[in-house]
């Protein structure tokens, strides 16, 4: 089950927008950039093609998804995701504590950087 339809974050001006107003948090798996909107949480993951063929790129989409479907009741923020190539060397588990820790401070409205990667 991907994300539902009123959750994704489809539109390119909302996009712009989140990148050029938005906050930002990075780690050295991920960059997340944020912004509080009105009408609730919209989650965007934009992965590469440096990542390799569309199953590798498809298969990031769907772990991030899984990370993220379970932060969707806590933000009121358009997010946007974008991992990084480092994220090709660790396991999800890895990924998803990563992840986790940035998407509270998403919620919680923290823009300090996310250094801790260790399990």
């Amino acid at each position: 089950m991907g994300i539902p339809r009123k959750y994704r974050l489809t539109s390119g001006r909302l996009f712009g927008e989140v990148y050029k107003r938005g906050k930002m948090l990075k780690s050295p798996l991920f960059v997340v950039y944020y912004l509080p909107i009105e009408d609730g949480p919209k989650i965007g993951i934009v992965v590469s093609k440096k990542f390799g063929k569309a199953v590798r790129r498809n298969r990031l989409k769907r772990q991030i998804r899984e990370i993220v479907r379970g932060h969707l009741p806590h933000l009121q923020d358009a997010v946007v995701i974008l991992p990084r190539m480092k994220v090709k060397d660790v396991s999800f588990q890895e990924m998803k504590h990563v992840l986790d820790n940035m998407l509270e401070q998403v919620g919680r409205g923290d823009s300090s950087e996310v250094s801790e990667y260790s399990k």
